[in-house]
């Protein structure tokens, strides 16, 4: 939109700030409207659509979103197996089953290489949009002890199970600071014969 009325303040949308990407949308507020541009462009087009599109848009985008604090020892691959079995039972068995070995590798390496004190919480994110089912295990340690599956190898002493989620997933990463890790994977969704109904929460933590 040529001339806006007003100076905006862009920030990054904030899954890009989750991951630390550069390239991405960055949003806007402004006097009856949001204002979105490409943060690779900053002096290029700019779209101003109406607060309650947006709205809708990002309603749109993330179907369900599922949180659960699950405790940072021995149990906590169990309980989030439990988790993930009961709230995607409607998925493909073949699905789940990968979906519930990515998440117990994920959670197990937390609980092993995070540096979460023994008496710290994880927490397990489970967001699913348009064609992908994203799970994040966010933990309070310092990460140094933690292997990514794709620097692991299959002959490494530690980190093969990050491998495996590596192996089966269509991406993972990893994003650290000062107050913890996530470590993230994603399921591609759009290669089902037939796509999965969503059986998660709209939101909400009910640990």
């Amino acid at each position: 939109m040529p001339g806006l009325p007003v100076p905006l303040e862009f920030r990054r949308a904030s899954r890009c700030e989750t991951l630390n990407q550069t390239g991405c949308v960055e949003v806007a507020k402004g006097p009856g409207f949001v204002a979105v541009r490409d943060s690779t462009d900053r002096g290029g087009v700019v779209l101003a659509v109406s607060p309650e599109a947006w709205r809708r848009l990002v309603r749109q985008m993330t179907h369900r979103m599922l949180v659960r604090r699950l405790p940072c020892d021995a149990t906590a691959a169990v309980r989030a197996r439990r988790v993930l079995r009961g709230e995607l039972a409607h998925y493909p068995a073949g699905l789940l089953d990968d979906v519930v070995l990515c998440t117990c590798e994920t959670v197990t390496n937390a609980v092993l290489h995070s540096g979460t004190a023994p008496c710290g919480f994880l927490v397990l994110v489970v967001v699913e949009t348009f064609d992908r089912l994203r799970v994040e295990v966010l933990d309070e340690g310092n990460g140094a002890g933690s292997v990514l599956g794709e620097e692991a190898g299959l002959l490494a002493e530690g980190g093969r199970g990050l491998f495996i989620v590596a192996e089966l997933s269509a991406a993972m990463g990893v994003y650290a600071d000062g107050a913890g890790q996530n470590v993230w994977f994603e399921i591609d969704l759009s290669s089902q014969p037939e796509r999965p109904g969503c059986g998660l929460s709209r939101a909400g933590d009910r640990s």
